[in-house]
């Protein structure tokens, strides 16, 4: 039921304002206003993040649209500022050794930790099934004389992201564990790449425009993102797709790209 992650970097999105190592610290976990997110509650230091540059992305454009609904809901004149458009950093960083996490759709961690299958690919907004599944993770002791390490995280399905015929991307909940004999994530994380990450809402059809205050409706399914290099900080140059992910083309920067997600 274990999931050993590959050898390649690690993809998460954060704030603008973040400064390495902040991204695999957990804080933005801890501090999370609204109950915590699918696999950890507040005040669990979390590390969401994935193998698959686009998940990374299509998650943090979920959260971005929820944010954009909710400004548009709280006031009737001049709710946001228009274009909705938004920066962000994308991250790429490798964690050496790299942490030994619970595979949810594995046949024996459904029994082991007691749910059904279909919990962890309910798109629901309620995540208090999902973050049960997550302590019981967090609490496993693996038994005396078991060579299976203490597990660090999860690695589940991204609710968010369009499956691909049935390949079913996936997303990482790293648990910051400070305990012996395992080392914080951060300091055995090692940067790659940092970019800024722009995220558009459009209109919906058939204006396709940008949005401005008369737009009478927004295509919430489908922004477009850019990623774009920042002076002085390390890049990567197309971001690569990953590998085994049935079409997955490498992302380049300067350019924007369509994204699709799953409401």
């Amino acid at each position: 039921m274990y999931y050993q992650i590959g050898a390649g970097d690690l993809y998460r999105v954060t704030r603008r304002d973040t400064v390495w190592p902040a991204p695999v610290q957990g804080l933005g976990a801890f501090y999370t206003p609204t109950g915590g997110s699918r696999y950890n509650r507040i005040h669990q230091l979390t590390v969401s993040c994935s193998e698959d540059p686009l998940v990374a992305i299509t998650e943090a454009a979920f959260h971005q649209a929820l944010k954009w609904r909710e400004a548009i809901a709280s006031s009737l004149v001049h709710a946001v500022t228009y274009p909705l458009r938004s920066e962000h950093l994308f991250w790429a960083f490798q964690i050496n050794p790299r942490p030994p996490v619970i595979d949810l759709e594995h046949t024996n961690a459904i029994a082991a930790f007691g749910y059904s299958p279909h919990v962890v690919t309910n798109p629901s907004q309620n995540y208090r099934a999902t973050q049960d599944i997550a302590d019981a993770v967090r609490g496993h002791n693996p038994p005396v004389g078991s060579p299976d390490p203490l597990p660090e995280g999860v690695r589940a399905p991204s609710v968010r992201t369009p499956k691909v015929g049935v390949y079913q991307p996936k997303q990482l909940a790293l648990f910051v564990v400070n305990r012996a004999p395992v080392m914080p994530i951060d300091q055995r994380s090692q940067l790659s790449a940092k970019v800024i990450l722009e995220f558009e809402f459009f209109a919906a059809p058939p204006v396709n425009g940008a949005v401005d205050y008369q737009s009478l409706a927004i295509n919430w399914m489908k922004p477009k993102f850019r990623l774009t290099a920042i002076a002085g900080e390390p890049s990567i140059s197309p971001v690569p797709a990953l590998v085994g992910r049935p079409g997955g083309n490498a992302i380049p920067l300067n350019r924007w790209r369509v994204v699709d997600i799953c409401f």
